[in-house]
């Protein structure tokens, strides 16, 4: 199974307020055209078509993937302190995931 563009990944929006996309370096993943241009093209993109398809998989996965780091945060609220410096490191790093993910500082 092919894997995904390697990140950083970054939101652009070269084309105005009501289209986004996402690239990586130089690369963009996901362009958005006119859908009512049939020659416009817009979707998810890779260098290949198997690394499209896994950026694809990844985008449609990350609903999923919020929910469960949300809960694992969850479940540790309240215990920072009582934590070694390896997890609590851990915890952090969920911390800003969620946080990147919902626009936040």
């Amino acid at each position: 199974m092919a894997e995904h563009t390697k990140g950083p990944w970054r939101i652009f929006d070269k084309f105005g307020e009501n289209h986004h996309g996402i690239e990586s370096g130089c690369l963009s993943i996901i362009v958005w055209g006119d859908i009512s241009d049939p020659n416009d093209q817009c979707g998810v993109r890779g260098d290949t078509p198997e690394e499209a398809l896994a950026n694809a998989r990844l985008i449609a996965a990350a609903p999923q993937m919020l929910s469960a780091l949300k809960a694992i945060r969850e479940t540790y609220r309240g215990t920072e302190g009582l934590l070694g410096a390896t997890v609590a490191a851990k915890i952090r790093a969920i911390d800003e995931a969620i946080a990147a993910a919902e626009g936040k500082p």
